[in-house]
């Protein structure tokens, strides 16, 4: 199965030929902005072969309310 599949049949309820893998990671600062976040995603990606990527695109939404004293 590629990815694709194995998370849509995941999802669908049908049985995968193994659990799809996915996971996040915290960048240090250096890395979560600009071409310098671009190149620590796709080196994570390619590095960790996950089946699901996540992009975290900096400022994160909830550090930016926070700052703001809206939560």
């Amino acid at each position: 199965m590629t990815k694709r599949e194995r998370v849509l049949a995941a999802l669908a309820g049908r049985r995968p030929d193994h659990v799809p893998c996915g996971f996040s990671l915290h960048f240090p600062p250096e890395e979560k902005a600009g071409e310098a976040a671009v190149a620590a995603h796709l080196k994570f990606f390619r590095e960790t072969d996950t089946d699901i990527y996540k992009v975290i695109p900096s400022p994160p939404l909830s550090s930016s309310i926070a700052s703001a004293n809206l939560i």
